[in-house]
This record gives C-alpha cells, sequence and structure tokens, in this order.
C-alpha cells in the first residue's frame, strides 16, 4: 500500500487601503527646436560619414 500525503501551505490575505492619488501628473515639455527626421539623420552621405568615424 501507498501512503499519499496532502501538502498546503497557509497564507495569510491581507488587505491593504488603497491611497487616493489626487496629484496630478506634470509632464516636462520640450523646448520648441528644430527636429530631425529618419530621412535626415540616415541619408547615404551621413551613413557614409558615421562609418568612416567610427574607423578612426
Amino acid at each position: 500500500m501507498s501512503k499519499s500525503f496532502i501538502r498546503a501551505t497557509i497564507v495569510p490575505i491581507v488587505q491593504t487601503e488603497k491611497k487616493e492619488q489626487t496629484v496630478k501628473k506634470r509632464y516636462r515639455t520640450k523646448a520648441s527646436a528644430p527636429r530631425l527626421c529618419a530621412d535626415e539623420v540616415m541619408s547615404r552621405a551621413n551613413l557614409i560619414r558615421y562609418q568612416e568615424e567610427c574607423r578612426l
């Protein structure tokens, strides 16, 4: 005859009060400055220049 055992773990249930957050998040806004688009960054001339800078 084989004996079978039941294994159980007792975990306490803890309830915490949720803090109400009435503070509105403020995000930093970027200053209006000229921005580069992907076409300007990844142009053929720039990619060649980046490769040559990495070789040095």
